[in-house]
């Protein structure tokens, strides 16, 4: 029997194990900066879009559903009040690293003992998700649409 084949076999572990535990390369989360998040807030998009100056309540409750709230306001002309629509996206999850931690590598030896034999590092790993909450305020006078304005706030929420 060869006597290089007992020394060579611990060090073939390792290099396998160390491939085995490279970490993937962390992606750079889509984060949505204050000129993103104030262009989403000016460009229509869902039921909201269909909206029509002098629509009637019942034509924007068939659009947009039942108000989340209902404000009235202070109008000596007529019923005014403002109909606020609160609306939670999920973006998809995404697995990212945020550190790694060191592990002992151990092996058996020429002695037929257990030896550490290297170090590697070991990622950990988070799962991040995108959350992006809208606020659709529509003013309503004398039960007609007149006007909308919408915010819209990103957030990431890990676990």
């Amino acid at each position: 029997m060869n006597s290089r084949v007992p020394a060579l076999f611990p060090a073939a572990l390792v290099a396998l194990l160390a491939g085995c535990a490279s970490a993937p390369a962390p992606t750079a989360p889509a984060a949505a900066g204050p000129a993103s998040t104030a262009a989403a807030a000016r460009l229509p998009s869902g039921p909201e879009a269909t909206l029509q100056k002098g629509m009637t309540a019942a034509m924007v409750k068939r659009i947009m559903g039942e108000p989340g709230e209902v404000r009235p306001m202070n109008s000596p002309a007529g019923k005014a009040e403002t109909w606020v629509y609160h609306r939670t996206t999920r973006g998809p999850m995404q697995q990212i690293v945020v550190g790694s931690r060191a592990i002992d590598m151990a092996g058996i030896g020429t002695d037929a003992q257990a030896h550490v034999m290297g170090r590697v590092e070991e990622p950990i790993i988070r799962q991040e998700t995108p959350v992006i909450e809208e606020t659709i305020n529509l003013l309503m006078f004398d039960d007609q649409f007149i006007e909308q304005s919408k915010s819209v706030r990103s957030r990431l929420e890990y676990q």
